[in-house]
């Protein structure tokens, strides 16, 4: 069991229970004098306007709910992409990085690079991935920073459903030594227990060239001079 799931069940116990005392407390109260509340009916021109209200808000409804109407009010699918690099990248096992989003391309020595992966899976997972994204140094072929291995959005893949994407924020503070050069994201998927990750633990991507391990995303970040 996962803790919002613990706090939910011992929320709708405590509110359970709560109900259960306050009913018997009511059944034990025995009134002196019946009670008859004063109700104040709405007036006939009160009625009509809340008829035409309701009736008004009605067809509306149907206007709007309707394939063929032109009020589209629906959610589109993917509509929450507006603005990402699109990338398709396709793992054997089904995982997919759809596209993602960077803040910017240009950074400093301080500032913060936010990035946002797009996760969907195109089948149901029987395991739950665990993914790592790097920040390298190009220049000198080594890693600046890494995120710690975790599952995409902190979400465990085994309940992801197909229907849908999975947003993947990561955010890296530039030491304020970083040394001006070409920089480059790295994304690895791990299929492993905690804590016992290792390099031979990797599921692969497809790519043009071949499937591969490690993926690279092709924007190149420049720290300048």
């Amino acid at each position: 069991t996962t803790p919002p799931r613990t706090a939910a069940w011992l929320i709708s116990t405590a509110a359970f229970l709560l109900l259960l005392f306050i009913t018997r407390r009511r059944q034990t109260r025995q009134p002196s004098a019946p009670f008859y509340d004063n109700l104040n009916l709405l007036t006939t021109a009160e009625t009509r306007r809340l008829a035409v209200t309701t009736a008004a808000a009605a067809l509306m409804v149907l206007a709007v709910s309707r394939p063929e109407s032109p009020l589209v009010v629906r959610v589109q699918d993917y509509s929450g992409l507006s603005g990402a690099r699109l990338i398709e990248a396709r793992t054997t096992n089904g995982l997919e990085i759809i596209g993602y989003h960077l803040n910017d391309t240009r950074f400093n020595a301080g500032d913060t690079l936010s990035l946002d992966l797009y996760w969907r899976t195109l089948r149901f997972l029987p395991d739950n991935y665990r993914v790592q994204v790097t920040l390298e140094d190009v220049n000198r072929q080594s890693v600046l920073m890494s995120a710690p291995l975790r599952y995409p959005a902190g979400y465990p893949t085994r309940r992801w459903s197909t229907d849908g994407y999975i947003t993947d924020r990561y955010r890296f503070t530039l030491p304020t030594d970083t040394l001006p050069g070409s920089y480059r994201i790295s994304i690895e998927v791990y299929n492993c227990p905690v804590n016992t990750c290792t390099r031979a633990d990797r599921i692969r991507f497809f790519a043009s060239t071949g499937e591969q391990s490690t993926l690279r995303l092709p924007d190149a970040l420049i720290v300048p001079r």
